[in-house]
Parts: structure tokens; sequence; C-alpha cells
């Protein structure tokens, strides 16, 4: 066509009846898809094998089993299970990204807020339901770095150094007290 259209699609042939796969249904569509393929001859079948797929096409892959897998029913995208799986992969993926291109900061950008992306609905969903919590890091392979009690203050080096020395000091008070070392009293300072 002039103005740069798509061609309409060719008709049908007669008593061919339209397949149609609902969206939500993949395990459905991925059985269509098999069986389609297995009337196709061997080059056809390499032809269309995720051997020859690109990158891109197989992350999109890798995804979708990630969805299904972690899904609660079957038009679940968006549940923090999911979520935190995808962000997973995607972080897996970028990861191997980065050890070839280290100098890639755009990619270093992204990974970090998908790691950031990801830590906040594992906040959330430890927050809400620990049971799940705990399912989805052991099936993902994650450790538990989610601490809800947020530390009081953040101490700067010096500061913190004398705190630990203070912890210590009225640990080892604590020791010689049990013992009888010493006593509760104080001396009194005199002017």
């Amino acid at each position: 066509t002039p103005r740069g259209d798509p061609p309409p699609p060719p008709p049908s042939p007669a008593g061919a009846a339209a397949v149609h796969v609902p969206q939500c249904d993949l395990e459905a569509q991925i059985e269509a898809d098999i069986q389609s393929v297995e009337t196709l001859g061997d080059p056809l079948k390499r032809m269309l094998s995720m051997t020859n797929a690109s990158q891109a096409e197989k992350n999109i892959l890798k995804i979708r089993q990630i969805v299904q897998k972690f899904q609660r029913h079957p038009a679940d995208t968006g549940s923090p299970e999911v979520q935190i799986a995808v962000n997973t992969e995607r972080i897996m993926t970028l990861q191997v990204h980065m050890k070839d291109h280290h100098k890639d900061n755009n990619t270093k950008r992204g990974l970090l807020q998908l790691v950031a992306d990801r830590r906040s609905m594992m906040r959330y969903l430890k927050r809400k339901d620990k049971d799940r919590y705990y399912e989805v890091i052991e099936a993902l392979g994650l450790r538990d770095m989610i601490n809800l009690i947020p530390p009081k203050a953040f101490l700067p080096p010096k500061a913190a150094l004398k705190e630990e020395l203070k912890q210590k000091q009225k640990a080892q008070f604590r020791e010689n007290l049990k013992l009888g070392i010493v006593s509760k009293k104080k001396k009194k300072k005199s002017k």
C-alpha cells in the first residue's frame, strides 16, 4: 500500500478452524506449539529450536517459565513471589553482562535498581507472610538478609569502637560481679 500499512492477512483455507489459545493458559499454548512442530520436518524443527533463538527470546522464555512456577493462580503476574523471582532472573542475566562489560554504567545503574526493588519486595513479603517468604528464598537459593528491625543509629567508626569497648567493659563488670570480685557500690568522688 502507498502509506506503508501492513498487507491484510491472507484468507484462511475453507474449512480450516482458527486455533485460539487463551493468553493465561501457557501450558496449553506450549502443548499446542509442540504438537504443531512435531508435524514439521527435521530441518524446520532445527530452525525453530531454542538453540537458534536470540538471547532476548531465551530471556523472555525463562521469565515466562519463572512466572508460571511462582504464580498463585493462572493469571497471576504481579504477586510479590513472582516479582521477586523475575527480578532475580533479570539480576542474574545482568550480572553475566556486567562481567564482560564492567564499564557499562547504565546497566550497572539498572542492576542496582533491580536489586533495590527486589530487596523492597522481599521486605514486604517477609512482613506480610513469613512462610511464603522463606519458601521463595529457598526456591531461588537466596539468603535471608532482610532485617525488619532497623538499627537505631549508624555510628561513625570512632564512636562505634568506643561503644564496642563500653559494651565489653559492661560485660566484664557483670562477669566480675557474678564471681564476687567487684561490689555494686560505687565510690563517691570527693571535691
